[in-house]
């Protein structure tokens, strides 16, 4: 069984940044929580980590133990998150400058009907010729992160006239049909 954690001895400094940090409005708001887990058992020495964390909103038990230990053995440094990696990339940098290429050229150029692209029509004749599915989302991230600019594509759309003075438009769309 584990020994009980318990808050070591802080310098006046120490707890005066943990004070501050814990009413802070401009840290990140789970520093704040844990700046606020320290505070509360300074105040109620009779609590463990647990009631703490929960008081403070920690669903686990585990948590205020956790974040205990490591300002114990880190101080103020140790309530930082850690840097993480993040998701690999699922395709490579070359995937990406095949995209950009085939964005980059007139679809009439390379044999196909069309004179622009579209996410769909981009997608579709990558598929064809890498063989590899992009999702449409990852399309435009990579297109606008290159700076390519799109144009918005309004389908169904007719130019509008000025109707001119004694012109009445239904009378002669109304002749135009019978």
């Amino acid at each position: 069984m584990r020994s009980k954690t318990i808050l070591r001895e802080r310098t006046p400094e120490e707890e005066a940044a943990l004070r501050s940090l814990a009413r802070s409005k401009k840290s990140p708001a789970e520093v704040v929580r844990r700046a606020k887990l320290l505070v509360r058992l300074i105040d109620e020495p009779t609590l463990t980590p647990a009631q703490a964390g929960y008081t403070v909103g920690f669903t686990s038990f585990e948590a205020g133990r956790r974040w205990v230990e490591r300002f114990n053995q880190y101080g103020l440094e140790g309530l930082q998150d850690h840097h993480r990696t993040g998701r690999p990339a699922m395709h490579s940098q070359n995937v990406r400058v095949e995209l950009i290429a085939l964005a980059s050229t007139k679809p009439k150029t390379i044999g196909y009907p069309y004179e622009n692209w579209t996410l769909e029509r981009l997608q579709q004749a990558f598929i064809q010729q890498q063989g590899i599915y992009l999702a449409e989302g990852t399309i435009w991230k990579w297109i606008e992160a290159s700076g390519l600019k799109w144009r918005e594509q309004i389908k169904g759309t007719t130019k509008k006239t000025k109707r001119q003075p004694g012109q009445e438009p239904d009378k002669e769309a109304a002749q135009e049909l019978s």
